[in-house]
């Protein structure tokens, strides 16, 4: 073997080095431009679907809210009906009530039944002026009040 010529094996040698070496500094180097952009943009994606279902649900807490306590307004307004112990007549009225800080606005509808001592009635319970949309719908019906009978003298009951 004549010195200063490289074998076979100091060159596979070499190579080996030299590749370790530009592994070992290519990862001490950090990230390319090219795979920060990428990761960007993944972040970018699912942050903005965090943003969309955070808005949604502040959406359908809002509606909920909105629905609870219109049906709540609704079975007050049939539960005073039922106690004022006034007979109203078959007809549409509008009113308005207050609960939970707001105005609520109310369509009641007034319809006589087959029965001359029972009336339906049906409430709808909106958060606007115009009633575009419902916020609660309920119905009820409405007796007549009769005076209760006097007891029965004696001790015998009545049946």
């Amino acid at each position: 073997m004549r010195k200063g010529k490289p074998t076979l094996g100091s060159a596979a040698r070499h190579l080996r080095h030299r590749s370790a070496t530009s592994f070992r500094s290519r990862a001490n180097a950090g990230f390319t431009l090219l795979e920060i952009l990428a990761a960007l943009l993944i972040a970018a994606v699912g942050l903005g679907a965090v943003s969309k279902v955070i808005g949604s649900t502040a959406t359908v807490l809002q509606i909920s809210e909105e629905r609870l306590t219109g049906s709540w307004v609704a079975s007050n307004h049939l539960a005073e009906l039922r106690l004022s112990r006034v007979w109203p007549a078959a007809t549409e009225t509008d009113q308005q009530s207050s609960m939970g800080g707001r105005t609520w606005y109310l369509r009641q509808k007034v319809s006589s039944t087959t029965d001359p001592d029972l009336l339906r009635i049906d409430i709808g319970v909106f958060s606007d002026k115009d009633h575009e949309r419902a916020a609660a719908r309920l119905f009820g019906y409405l007796a007549r009040y009769v005076a209760p009978l006097p007891p029965v003298q004696g001790g015998a009951q009545a049946n």
